[in-house]
């Protein structure tokens, strides 16, 4: 009798008959049916929009970006440390 496992497919011919949970006689063998393929979800992660304000950090600015800013603005500067820049250019838009 031949039997055939349905897990590797393979077919051995034998006299006695065959225990094992793969094993089935070829007359049995069960029909199994594809896998169906399932798609994985994906997450749709909405677009974040950049909204530009007029807030920003002074104190994240280099010195030279300071420097700039306040030349950019009409803004003139005495102080040569951040922190006296950063005074001079937020007291120029309290105006």
């Amino acid at each position: 009798m031949k039997f055939k496992n349905t897990k590797t497919g393979v077919v051995i011919d034998l006299t006695a008959p065959i225990s094992g949970g793969n094993w089935v006689a070829i007359g049995e063998v069960e029909k199994t049916k594809p896998t169906p393929k399932v798609k994985p979800e994906v997450e749709i992660k909405p677009k974040e929009e950049t909204v530009e304000t007029d807030d920003f950090d002074l104190t994240k600015m280099t010195v030279d970006e300071l420097k700039s800013y306040a030349t950019d603005n009409d803004i003139e500067l005495s102080a040569t440390k951040k922190t006296e820049i950063i005074e001079e250019i937020a007291k120029a838009f309290e105006m």
